[in-house]
């Protein structure tokens, strides 16, 4: 059992290269697991380019007959390596040599539905049982595996730093108690975007909260749209017309008015259909994209909007954690991020980001900002 332990940008990808090279190399396989199916198409191409061996890609984005004929090529040992996010765990792998846990902290490999399990542990009992090395990749190990190469149980291997003349980028706090702000974008994270803009790079916005506005809430009264299934709150999903539950998944047209004393309604708070509004908005030139569940629900939207990404084509990428996790933009020179306080920032871009936006929950009116580089 190995952790490793590296800085984003430290090479950790490189030396699962090599390690699966060196385990694939007798006829072998190998299972690399990511947290995100939004990563399985660059990691593919990365290794497509590194090797001629069969590769497979396993996850819930594929359409049956296309998993059928992944779980296929990896059953007979046609397929060398399978790529795949949490549900690739169960795959049937005669010649298993070797498994890889990528970002093995992320919460996105425990599966909370229906047979609820987490993908990394299950990972780390396959390569008990088949007598296999695991190497288990983080720049923010999680508490339970720093535990456990503390106590001997995994070897841990440290990356510190980033080859060559890499250097971490520039860090900044924007207080919005002091700043005036327009939809949760202060004043000097707007200026900081048109400098950027101006100068031909490439920004990200990352806020992990997906729809419109979390809350639809009555001014009046106070009343909150509730969800009628659990104890959650109806976030607002403007373009569709519809409350959505993120915790249990229920829906329920928008109404009108408030159900208790019949006055206007207002949406409080931003999402990232909100924030790509108000960009849209402020910066009417500028090509946006946005990347979270509900833009990527259709087949293939993901590539395309990667592909708009990295071609120029969008000068501002708008999204969830999908959009921070293992991605290389090489041309973004700035990163937003709004709300750090939720306590998702510890996400990671493989960009060279120069700032980030953050609310203060000490502040009455919610707000604070930072720039900060993605992790």
């Amino acid at each position: 059992m190995h952790l490793l332990d590296g800085v984003t940008g430290s090479g950790k990808t490189e030396v699962y290269l090599r390690a699966i090279a060196a385990a694939i190399a007798g006829g072998a396989q190998a299972l690399v697991l990511v947290p995100e199916i939004a990563l399985t198409p660059q990691l593919v191409d990365r290794f497509r380019r590194r090797f001629s061996a069969g590769i497979a890609v396993v996850h819930s984005g594929l359409t049956d007959s296309e998993r059928r004929d992944a779980w296929r090529n990896a059953h007979s040992g046609q397929a060398r390596i399978i790529i795949g996010t949490r549900s690739a765990v169960f795959t049937s792998l005669p010649n298993l040599a070797l498994i890889v846990v990528d970002e093995e902290h992320d919460a996105s490999y425990k599966q909370h539905e229906g047979f609820r399990y987490s993908a990394r542990d299950l990972a780390v009992m396959r390569a008990r049982g088949a007598t296999v090395p695991i190497i288990l990749g983080s720049a923010t190990p999680s508490l339970e595996t720093l535990e456990n190469a503390a106590s001997g149980r995994y070897i841990r291997h440290l990356l510190p730093q980033r080859p060559g003349a890499a250097q971490a980028p520039r860090m900044s706090l924007i207080d919005l108690r002091r700043h005036a702000a327009e939809q949760g974008l202060s004043t000097p994270a707007i200026q900081a975007i048109d400098q950027h803009l101006k100068a031909g790079g490439q920004i990200i916005v990352f806020l992990n909260r997906r729809g419109y506005a979390p809350s639809l809430f009555c001014n009046s009264c106070g009343w909150v749209a509730p969800c009628e299934h659990c104890d959650a709150r109806m976030t607002l999903h403007r373009r569709a017309l519809k409350l959505r539950c993120h915790h249990c998944g229920a829906q329920a047209p928008v109404p009108a008015i408030c159900a208790n004393c019949g006055q206007a309604l207002l949406a409080v708070g931003q999402g990232t259909e909100r924030v790509e509004e108000t960009l849209t908005r402020l910066f009417p030139d500028a090509p946006l994209a946005r990347l979270d569940r509900d833009s990527a629900s259709a087949r293939g939207s993901i590539q395309t909007v990667l592909d708009r990404v990295r071609s120029g084509e969008a000068r501002i990428l708008v999204g969830t954690q999908m959009l921070t996790k293992g991605h290389h933009f090489p041309d973004v020179t700035l990163v937003v991020i709004l709300d750090a306080d939720q306590g998702t920032v510890c996400q990671r871009l493989s960009g060279e980001p120069s700032a980030s936006h953050r609310r203060s929950r000490k502040s009455p009116a919610g707000p604070a900002a930072r720039r900060a580089p993605a992790r």
